[in-house]
């Protein structure tokens, strides 16, 4: 039997960190994580011969998640923010207390010409973090579960700070209108709108 070879690239874009929201989480990103772990030992599973895992990003915005079920559905996985995954000293990460912001980036000059595809022409992007992972699924189904969240909205709504999520997906039998032929994932559900704060938004400020 022969296995088809298919890319993932995961991106998180964000104007800054989500805070408060998952106040009950727990987020580490301590050694001996590493970007990359994350990925082969938290976000795949069975099903899946990884080749490839690359990570273009700050380290510090990204982290494993325990304790999420009751917040959001998830007891644990990974966490990509523009800011930091993890609070250090008046840095704060995802999992501080409700109503502090955390207001600065991450630093990443990461890009990618699919995510500005997405927000717009002359928007730009920020504080990316970006996954590539090439895999050989080895089963006829993939799952993946994730949880968006901004803590630009709904103040920024309708505003060129449009925070996104882009999950794309390119190989045999993908024939999407992103680079290397790949489709994007990461929908509103029940439309073909990618995941924005300004999607989300019924279009009112």
């Amino acid at each position: 039997m022969m296995h088809a070879y298919h890319r993932i690239l995961l991106f998180l874009l964000l104007g800054c960190p989500t805070v408060g929201l998952f106040a009950q989480l727990e987020v580490n990103n301590a050694p001996p994580i590493t970007p990359e772990n994350l990925i082969s030992n938290v976000f795949l599973g069975e099903g899946v011969q990884v080749t490839s895992i690359t990570y273009d990003g700050d380290p510090v915005a990204v982290g494993l998640f325990t304790n999420g079920a009751a917040s959001i559905g998830m007891d644990r996985g990974i966490v990509m923010t523009t800011g930091r995954a993890v609070t250090q000293g008046a840095q704060l990460g995802v999992a501080s207390p409700a109503g502090q912001q955390a207001s600065v980036g991450n630093g990443s000059t990461a890009t990618d010409n699919d995510l500005i595809s997405i927000v717009g022409a002359g928007i730009g992007v920020r504080n990316v973090s970006k996954y590539v992972i090439e895999f050989i699924p080895t089963n006829d189904t993939l799952r993946f579960t994730y949880a968006f969240a901004s803590e630009e909205y709904p103040e920024y709504a309708c505003t060129n700070y449009n925070d996104v999520f882009g999950f794309f997906i390119s190989g045999p039998g993908i024939a999407g209108p992103y680079e290397n032929g790949a489709e994007n994932i990461a929908l509103i559900p029940g439309t073909d709108l990618p995941v924005t704060i300004n999607n989300v938004n019924p279009g009112v400020p």
